[in-house]
């Protein structure tokens, strides 16, 4: 480098960093994406291929995806390692009036910070904090801030959900 008119060297460590370790991955390979499904609501880690499937996913996305896209790329932190969003609400009683939510960034599930869909695995299979109810939030400025859904009944709608939409293991 040159600095006040003279070159000087300088050590810059360097870390290697996966396509795997980006806050959104560009691509996932060897496997599929990892999702969660729980009383009809799909979960997953935002990654551009799931953006890619948009086709042009700068005009056609939620514009929060874009912006989340665009401006959350950063490097991850170790308590928000990726981006969790809600996919897609297979319609079924147990989400009445949420069946048109997608494409939602979580922030929390049941008070606790999200930073991958593990997190929200493990928190909607664990109690819910008042025992009744799991209470979804989102980041703000979305369609919907919060989904509050009855904890018993998202157990017992899986068998049902799985079967009327043909989905298998559902993470």
């Amino acid at each position: 480098i040159i600095r006040a008119g003279e070159r000087k060297t300088v050590q810059v460590p360097l870390k290697r960093m996966t396509p795997e370790e980006d806050r959104i991955p560009a691509y996932v390979l060897d496997r599929a994406p990892d999702f969660v499904m729980r009383g009809g609501l799909v979960f997953q880690d935002l990654n551009f291929a799931y953006l890619g499937g948009m086709g042009d996913w700068r005009r056609r996305a939620a514009m929060r995806l874009v912006v989340s896209a665009e401006l959350d790329a950063a490097q991850p932190s170790p308590t928000q390692p990726r981006l969790v969003v809600l996919t897609h609400v297979l319609p079924d009683v147990v989400n009445l009036g949420y069946q048109d939510a997608r494409e939602l960034v979580v922030e929390r599930v049941n008070g606790q910070a999200v930073g991958s869909v593990a997190d929200v695995r493990r928190l909607l299979d664990g109690a819910a904090p008042d025992g009744h109810f799991h209470v979804i939030e989102y980041l703000s400025g979305q369609a919907s801030r919060r989904m509050v859904l009855d904890a018993e009944e998202m157990k017992t709608a899986m068998p049902r959900i799985k079967e009327r939409y043909s989905v298998g293991d559902a993470g």
